[in-house]
């Protein structure tokens, strides 16, 4: 996998390492701004987010989120898969009860995404589209997700980069597109 990242590095335009480097800083101001404007805090907009992001592309994440904040329970979803998870945080009271819905085992992507949103720890957001960039077959197991979280969390210590940072690097250059 690390050739695979060199290679995709080899291609990235200045614009790309750019917007990569500050794509989950530009969403977390976004969340932040989400946040005052229907008085939640940044921490459950990025739950709420992060919850709502599987299997939907990036477009609807943000409608549903800011839906979600601005309409409650009665909001329109164009993705409802996980409704009743962005429901519970939605309903919360505190950060620690948040943090009790996301799961290592059960939801690693929407954990290592909610962290990542809130710039806390090391991690790489990693879902079926990033493996198939990093040249990883099938679906996307527990296995593999370690793989690939460890080859980019490697790769950029190397290069002395956030994991997070790399990663959404590696998706602007691939995707060709940013926040």
């Amino acid at each position: 996998m690390r050739k695979t990242i060199e290679k995709i590095l080899d291609k990235a335009s200045n614009q790309d390492r750019h917007d990569g480097k500050i794509w989950y800083t530009r969403l977390n101001r976004h969340c932040r701004d989400l946040g005052l404007k229907y008085g939640q805090p940044t921490w459950k907009v990025t739950a709420i987010m992060s919850a709502l992001s599987p299997r939907t592309s990036f477009q609807n994440n943000l409608h549903d989120t800011e839906s979600l904040l601005k309409n409650g329970r009665d909001a329109y979803l164009k993705s409802p898969l996980f409704r009743k998870k962005a429901i519970a945080i939605y309903d919360a009271t505190c950060y620690n009860e948040v943090r009790s819905l996301f799961r290592e085992k059960t939801g690693r992507k929407t954990l290592s995404f909610w962290e990542n949103l809130m710039l806390v720890g090391n991690r790489a957001t990693i879902d079926v589209h990033m493996i198939r960039h990093l040249g990883i077959e099938g679906s996307l197991t527990q296995k593999k997700y370690r793989e690939a979280e460890l080859a980019i969390q490697e790769y950029a210590d190397k290069i002395n980069m956030k994991a997070y940072d790399l990663q959404a690097v590696i998706w602007c250059t691939v995707r060709g597109e940013s926040f």
